[in-house]
């Protein structure tokens, strides 16, 4: 009950409310008869005290000094009788409590306390009882709503609307769903640029943030399942003033929340991986012909299109261990969306795109603008495999990009956009076996000179290798290390002598290039 309908009981009939009238919807949660003066210690939150006044009939000025500590300690009113102890109630206590913003109700010389205790606490429990049974109502009413299958977003809609608030759900990938707001006032509120920290935070109560000198009080809940947070539930604080009762509901209602996340993620799960399942059937040739494709893939709502073709695309990035790539997919897959011009799934290390060729570079703009807005100054890198004759088998096509990724991979060298034709000569030198014959043929040509730079800390496969690429040019050479000509002249001198061989001679040249890409790419 409110402080306002305490005058409206029978049992403070004839009483009058002399300071603090503003504050009449303060909550009063209970009842207390003051009498003794160390009363301070033993007033709770939310309490109207009732008084004769005996403790301080011979000093009002105490009785005033006291007030704004009561204050403080929350309680609501206070309640003093008059022609009992005071004729009437002193002006120093009543500018203490106007100066305290307390209210402070003069009682009527023939209110009986213990009839204003019985009449309260009736009239408290009967309330509270009351804002249970509407509590359970719609505890019973958001529980039906998840039993029948609705889903999470109309119950989080009716949740919104039983609390007259707007709220916002900010799950773990960091997506967020809104409800009684839009977007671009929620910007306004500097919430949706900065949703990934409350995750991060676990913030739990109220908070409040500026924004347009705006101050929005804002209550937070965790959604927790055992130790692990799945979400974070916000209440913005704009149509009303959020309400023990709402919190309570808040409460009550959070476990439902999880378990639906839970439920909704393990549908999502399953879904996507008879989706991925089908996407790598695809990609490995395993479909029989255009028909079992379009079946199988209609049977997930993915829609081929038996006219077009398509190729395979790799995607290489700086973070690749397997957690990673499974957010990074969730990511792409929730940007781009299955279309029918991009294909998502989690191959090994790595994501596979099964790209439109008709539609083949808006699909490549669209993968490198969002790889960009995912993985921020980590470059997203792309091979990608030829064009598949067959719309139902695009092994070749996958084949030639696993071909290039690792090519790369073992050069250590990605462009932006990596095609069969760019990586030339090793295409054929990734096909040689790592063997007891190639270490042969490295430590024929190579391997005296590593270990003797080593031994020596000298430079020498650094300038056999300049050497090489420069088609046998000394003064080049010579220019490209910024090191003078005699020094070039010496070095391949000794060269010469460590490897007894012309390095002068076309094919010897020739052997030693070959000999350093094969390095380059398995050592």
């Amino acid at each position: 009950m409110r402080v306002g309908d305490v005058l409206r009981l029978r049992s403070v009939e004839g009483s009058e409310i002399v300071a603090g009238n503003e504050f009449t919807e303060r909550l009063v949660t209970g009842v207390n008869v003051m009498e003794v003066p160390d009363i301070i210690n033993w007033v709770k939150k939310g309490e109207l005290l009732i008084t004769s006044g005996y403790s301080y009939k011979d000093d009002p000025a105490s009785f005033a000094e006291v007030i704004p500590k009561l204050a403080a300690k929350g309680v609501a009113a206070i309640g003093i009788k008059r022609k009992r102890y005071f004729e009437k109630i002193p002006k120093v206590v009543i500018d203490a409590a106007k100066k305290s913003r307390m209210v402070l109700i003069e009682l009527d010389e023939k209110v009986v306390f213990s009839s204003v205790v019985k009449e309260m606490m009736t009239e408290i429990v009967s309330s509270e009882y009351h804002a249970l049974t509407i509590l359970q109502d719609r505890v019973n009413q958001l529980s039906e709503m998840l039993v029948q299958g609705d889903g999470i977003a109309k119950f989080l809609e009716q949740l919104s609307d039983l609390l007259s608030n707007p709220i916002v759900l900010i799950k773990e990938n960091e997506e967020h769903l809104l409800f009684g707001i839009k977007e671009d006032e929620l910007q306004k509120v500097g919430l949706s640029t900065r949703l990934s920290d409350y995750m991060a935070d676990g913030r739990q109560g109220f908070f409040t943030m500026d924004a347009d000198e705006t101050r929005y009080r804002i209550y937070a809940h965790a959604i927790m399942h055992k130790s692990e947070q799945l979400a974070e539930l916000l209440v913005l604080e704009v149509n009303k003033e959020i309400t023990n009762e709402d919190m309570f509901l808040l409460h009550q209602i959070t476990y439902m929340i999880g378990l639906e996340l839970i439920s909704e993620t393990i549908r999502t799960r399953t879904e996507m991986r008879y989706v991925e399942q089908v996407i790598q059937d695809w990609i490995m040739g395993k479909m029989e012909n255009s028909s079992n494709l379009r079946i199988r893939a209609e049977v997930c709502g993915i829609k081929i299109d038996d006219s077009r073709h398509y190729r395979v695309l790799l995607f290489h990035m700086e973070t690749q261990n397997n957690q990673e790539v499974r957010y990074m997919i969730n990511r792409f897959q929730k940007n781009l969306r299955m279309t029918e011009d991009i294909y998502l799934t989690p191959l090994d290390d790595t994501i596979a795109a099964v790209v439109s060729e008709e539609n083949y570079q808006n699909c490549i703009e669209r993968i490198l603008e969002e790889g960009s807005y995912i993985l921020g100054k980590n470059r997203l890198s792309l091979c990608i495999g030829g064009e598949s004759s067959k719309n139902y088998d695009l092994s070749e096509s996958y084949k030639e990009a696993v071909q290039i990724y690792r090519i790369c991979d073992k050069r250590g060298k990605y462009q932006e956009l990596n095609y069969f034709d760019d990586i030339g000569i090793y295409a054929l030198l990734y096909e040689i076996p790592v063997d007891k014959k190639m270490d042969k043929f490295l430590n024929r040509y190579l391997t005296p000179l590593i270990q003797y730079d080593k031994e020596h800390e000298s430079n020498l496969f650094e300038t056999l290798k300049t050497y090489i690429g420069c088609q046998g040019n000394k003064k080049l050479t010579a220019e490209r290390m910024f090191t003078h000509y005699n020094t070039i002249s010496y070095r391949l001198e000794r060269i010469h002598q460590i490897l007894n061989m012309d390095i002068e001679d076309g094919k010897v040249r020739f052997e030693i290039q070959l000999a350093i890409l094969l390095y380059e790419m398995y050592l």
